[in-house]
This record gives C-alpha cells, sequence and structure tokens, in this order.
C-alpha cells in the first residue's frame, strides 16, 4: 500500500491536476479514499470527493451522509450528486434478462462523474481484482470479443478532459478487508449486492465460490486471462489503426469510411476493423448480427444507392464511395468562427464542437485582391436557392446550390445546414468540400 499511496502522493503523469475520488462508501471505496486522503496530507495535491445517491435503496439518503461524515473527518471537500428525481422501472423480466437496472445506473453513474471532472483532474475508481475477474466471466457469458474481455484498464488513461484510474485493480477484496479491519475502519454494507436477481452478484455469490474451491488462484489466474486479452486487443487495434489510414477520411467534416477497400479486407479483419471505429468513435459495441448486418446493407447494396440504417444511438449512411457514422437524430453542429485579418490577408478558424479545427485562409501574395478583405458572410443555403460564385473558378458563375453541393459531393443530409463563406454575397468557400480562387481550406492538426 505504501507503494500506491506515494504514486497518489507524486504521480508519475505529471499533467495531473488532482485526484476525483468516486466514494460509495463501501470496503473498496473507503480503502481508496483513505489512501488519497494521505497522499493528499503528504504532498498537498488536490482531491476531491464525490458521491453518487442512486436513491433506490431505502437507506440512500442514511449512506450518503455517512459519506459525507467520513469525507469531512478526512478534511476533504465532498459532493453529493442525487439521481433520487429519476424514475426507475424494473420488473422481473428485466431483471431476468442482463441486469438493465445495474447497466442504467452505471451509465448514470458515469455521466455524472465526467460532468464533475476538471480539466487534466483524473477520476479515482475502486474497482479490485475480484471485480475484474466478474467482469471477464460476465463478458464471457456475452460472447464477447477480445476487446470486452480485455476488462477494465489499469492504466491510468484519458478520459472526458481528464483522466481515470483504477489504482486498485491489482488487490484482491480479501487485502482490501483485512488492511480496513486492521485499522478499525467502518463502512457501507449495501443489501443489494446480496441480491443473486443480478447477474453480477449471482456470479460474486454462487459461481466464484465454486471457481475458488475447484482453483484456489482462480481470481489471479482470472485477472491474468483479462490483461493478456487486453495485449491481444492492442494487437488487433494496431492491425485496425493501418486499415483505418487506408478507408478513412480526415479531411472531412464528419467520421466517414471509404467502403470499397472493406471489401478487400477478410470478414474477420473488417470486422475487427469497425469495432474500432466505433470505440474510436464513443459508439457501443456492434454486435457480430450487427456488424452482419451493416456489411450487408450498406456496403453491399449497389452503386447508385443511398442505404440508411438506424440504430440505439447513430445513423449509417452510404453517399457515394463512404460511409457516414452520425448521432441519431443529430443536427450539423455549428462550428465557432474566429475571424483574424490583417494586410496580407485574412484566415477563420472554425472551432467544431468535437474539437477539430478547419482553417480557411485567403493571400494577397498568391494574387489575392485587396477589395476582397471585406464584405464577409457566413450562411447557409436553402436547397433551391441559386448561388452566385467567386470568379475564376472552373464551375462557372451561377449555380442552383443544389447541383453545385452535389457536384463537389456534399452529401444531400448536409446540404441545408452547411455553414459556407460568402464575399460580397458571392459563394467563395464551402468549408471542407471546395474553395475560389485564391482562397484554401484545410484540417488543423
Amino acid at each position: 500500500m505504501e507503494k500506491l499511496v506515494a504514486q497518489l502522493a507524486y504521480p508519475d503523469a505529471k499533467a495531473v491536476a488532482g485526484w476525483l475520488v468516486a466514494y460509495s462508501g463501501g470496503l473498496d471505496s473507503r480503502v481508496l479514499l483513505e489512501l488519497t486522503a494521505l497522499a493528499h496530507r503528504r504532498s498537498d495535491i488536490p482531491v476531491r470527493v464525490i458521491h453518487i445517491n442512486h436513491g433506490v435503496n431505502i437507506k440512500s439518503n442514511q449512506w450518503a451522509e455517512e459519506c459525507v461524515g467520513v469525507a469531512r473527518d478526512l478534511a476533504l471537500p465532498i459532493e453529493v450528486v442525487s439521481l433520487s428525481g429519476i424514475v426507475y422501472s424494473l420488473n422481473d423480466r428485466e431483471v431476468k434478462e442482463t441486469g438493465n437496472l445495474e447497466a442504467r445506473l452505471r451509465e448514470l453513474r458515469y455521466r455524472e462523474l465526467a460532468k464533475r471532472l476538471l480539466p487534466d483532474w483524473c477520476l479515482l475508481l475502486a474497482h479490485h481484482a475480484d471485480d475484474q475477474a466478474e467482469t471477464l466471466l460476465l463478458q464471457l457469458l456475452r460472447g464477447a470479443a477480445v476487446r470486452g474481455m480485455a476488462g477494465m484498464s489499469d492504466k491510468m488513461e484519458r478520459w472526458h478532459g481528464g483522466f481515470r484510474w483504477r489504482p486498485l485493480l491489482h488487490l484482491s477484496k480479501q487485502e482490501l478487508r483485512d488492511y480496513a479491519l486492521k485499522r478499525q475502519w467502518n463502512w457501507i454494507e449495501d443489501d443489494s449486492n446480496q441480491d443473486v436477481r443480478y447477474r453480477r452478484n449471482y456470479i460474486r455469490h454462487k459461481v466464484m465460490p465454486c471457481l475458488i474451491k475447484l482453483v484456489p488462484s482462480a481470481v489471479r489466474n482470472l485477472n491474468r486471462t483479462a490483461r493478456l486479452m487486453a495485449d491481444g486487443s492492442q494487437l488487433l487495434d494496431e492491425v485496425a489503426q493501418m486499415d483505418w489510414q487506408i478507408t478513412q477520411s480526415s479531411r472531412y467534416l464528419i467520421p466517414r469510411v471509404l467502403w470499397p477497400p472493406l471489401n478487400d479486407l477478410s470478414e474477420a479483419r473488417r470486422n475487427n476493423l469497425w469495432r474500432y471505429i466505433f470505440n474510436r468513435l464513443g459508439y457501443s459495441m456492434p454486435s457480430l448480427a450487427r456488424l452482419q448486418c451493416l456489411q450487408r446493407e450498406l456496403v453491399m447494396a449497389r452503386p447508385d444507392a443511398t442505404p440508411i440504417l438506424n440504430w440505439k444511438e447513430l445513423t449509417i449512411r452510404r453517399y457515394r464511395d463512404y460511409v457516414y457514422l452520425l448521432p441519431l437524430g443529430a443536427d450539423f453542429e455549428q462550428p465557432e468562427k474566429r475571424f483574424c485579418g490583417d494586410g496580407s490577408g485574412v484566415s477563420w478558424q472554425l472551432l467544431f464542437p468535437d474539437g477539430r479545427r478547419c482553417l480557411i485562409e485567403y493571400q494577397l501574395s498568391s494574387g489575392g485582391r485587396a477589395g476582397l478583405l471585406e464584405g464577409f458572410s457566413w450562411r447557409c443555403v436553402p436547397a433551391g436557392e441559386i448561388v452566385r460564385l467567386a470568379r475564376d473558378n472552373k464551375h462557372g458563375v451561377v449555380r442552383r446550390w443544389v447541383k453545385f453541393a452535389q457536384n463537389i459531393g456534399v452529401p444531400p443530409w448536409w446540404r441545408s445546414s452547411l455553414p459556407v463563406l460568402l464575399v460580397h454575397e458571392q459563394l467563395t468557400v464551402v468549408p471542407g468540400y471546395w474553395a475560389a480562387k485564391h482562397w484554401h481550406w484545410r484540417w488543423a492538426e
């Protein structure tokens, strides 16, 4: 434990600005909180505590008060986030299927934690080796692929503008219990953890004792398997990154995949690439059946078709040679526009909500006219509008916007919401697609 306290007091990742401890009041989070408090006293590294009150158990408010008391005794600031205003429905069928309530609570919990994670702070989670073993068994029962069986990462990783780390993952629950009992720490026992209707609880109380009786080192062995799966997942990601370079289009406003090269890949390699893309974009991992559906309905459709798939959280569309992945029901997210002008020219930065930057530049040194350093406007063009193009371009002078947008490859669903630059009411730049003479656009690194 002394080594862990030293890591918390003086983290190797110098970019860590402070620790945000997710404190439930249970055994594992009590140990984590005490260790972090000790590190804070040694190094004065900032620490904040957050308790999520799910409001499901009748004792939830009592537990929240106990957590506040423990944090105050340690002289640490604590915030209690209540989810009790959200109505949860639970019926026998939902319980018997996959523990939907547990998954729903986890989703809400992480959402609240992400909202409160300050830039470059690190969220500390108290998962331990027994949790990892249970996770691996759950993933096996779900028929998970290599990435799923890698379980939870024991490395500090980037997460929502900060970091996320599980520093207790190498310790068993018994080791944590012995450590806490020796120091006479108290903790909350959540009676819902005994409810074997939930799959994880059933594995914890019914399956794991049998496995440990059969193989005493079961927890350690399952954790080793998870680490090996993590290595395998990394290798698959490296292969997917090579395939992604072939099929992606980074010079674009939204994620899209060049689909013709997909047909040159084996089915296993193609599925691996799709899993990598979904994970990279933050979407839920697709099942094998959905991957087969994607290949059949989108990639294998006739060349002039514009097929569309609506899944739980995203829409997948194909237009010409590209497959587009869009948040379900999302409109085009308008960028922030920043202007810069001087004697040599003008430029804009388009700052998109996901962090991408498109640079648009006009340089007098390349033959541009000083008279074009004024009269700018940004707007979206209705489908039926006639536009006058800036001079000296191969597309002519006057065009119907919908036809011009089609010619330069703007997908139909973006044509009425894509912001374009006009100079003296002449269409000058369509970001990501086209620019008039002396104008340039590019994606910033």
